[in-house]
């Protein structure tokens, strides 16, 4: 009977990638809740991200060996580009966990705000007016999350600084990719990303988290079936759902309904977390919103194209 099952049309296909990027987006936009949980048994988050990490090198080391010559060929642009993806995971991993759930993914999704200013500096690109648009309403709602009616709109802890900071670096690599200062195949990038995530570990989160000693072995051996669940069902299945709609879709549309991401874990952190979610929160989340779209229904009509 399988023999008899017709391939996948290409629009199959394109319904199936739609499909794959909700649901990557809505895993991503839990992902808080696991972190949190394995904080809860005694873990600190720099060594929970430490060991999603390295739990993924170890599953991709096969296909980097096989990758290797296309590996060194890529050179320090490469490494920098998954310094700045990876690093930023990293970051944005122990940002849910050290503040709100809901400003890490606000400050977090101000990343178009970034890409838009970057690639004016950067490549060049015409500020046109939805750009203008997005930028505009991205830092206003900065300043509606950061409270700037009430203090100084700067951020009032560690995770916001790691949320903020982890944005910006996404936006440099995703920059970096547009102007083709990556041009490695998906299991080399996705390794590449995973090895900087486990370096910024080891070199800023160990260190700046004050409760991150190292853990013992009973504590890994109790968490680390979620450890590895958490790994596997959150980071690295959704990761390849996305790479995988990614040739099948435009990347408007993959980033558009990325978005869900952000839906589903602000409702989520105020339903299962008791976070506050009043006229603030809201305002402040349709800005960001809006500013994602904007800047990304811009990219519809002109890409970012890679400079020779």
């Amino acid at each position: 009977m399988i023999s008899r099952l017709a391939p996948m049309t290409a629009s199959g296909q394109r319904g199936a990638a739609h499909l794959a990027v909700i649901a990557a987006g809505s895993l991503w936009g839990t992902f808080w809740i696991p972190m949190r949980m394995i904080e809860s048994l005694g873990l600190a988050v720099a060594w929970t991200t430490l060991s999603f990490c390295v739990f993924s090198l170890v599953l991709l080391s096969p296909l980097a060996i096989l990758k290797l010559d296309e590996l060194r060929a890529g050179g320090w642009n490469a490494i920098l580009t998954g310094l700045l993806n990876g690093g930023g995971f990293a970051l944005y991993a122990a940002a849910l966990v050290l503040t709100d759930v809901s400003r890490a993914m606000l400050l977090f999704y101000l990343m178009p705000v970034w890409t838009a200013i970057l690639g004016k500096f950067l490549l060049g690109d015409q500020v046109t007016v939805k750009r203008a648009l997005a930028i505009a309403l991205g830092l206003g709602g900065l300043l509606v999350i950061m409270r700037a009616d009430e203090q100084w709109p700067a951020p009032q802890n560690l995770g916001d600084l790691f949320a903020l900071a982890a944005g910006m670096m996404w936006a440099y690599g995703a920059v970096r990719i547009y102007a083709g200062g990556n041009r490695q195949s998906a299991p080399s990038a996705v390794f590449l990303f995973f090895a900087a995530g486990a370096l910024v570990c080891l070199a800023l989160l160990v260190p700046l988290q004050a409760a991150a000693t190292i853990p013992d072995l009973a504590l890994m051996k109790r968490t680390a079936p979620y450890l590895v669940g958490t790994a596997l069902v959150f980071v690295l299945i959704p990761t390849f759902m996305v790479l995988w709609a990614a040739a099948r879709i435009s990347s408007t549309k993959v980033g558009i309904l990325l978005m869900g991401e952000l839906l589903v874990g602000l409702v989520t952190a105020w339903v299962l977390n008791g976070e506050p979610f009043g006229a603030r929160q809201v305002l402040g989340a349709a800005l960001v919103i809006a500013a994602a779209i904007s800047e990304i229904a811009g990219k519809a009509g002109h890409e970012l194209r890679p400079r020779t």
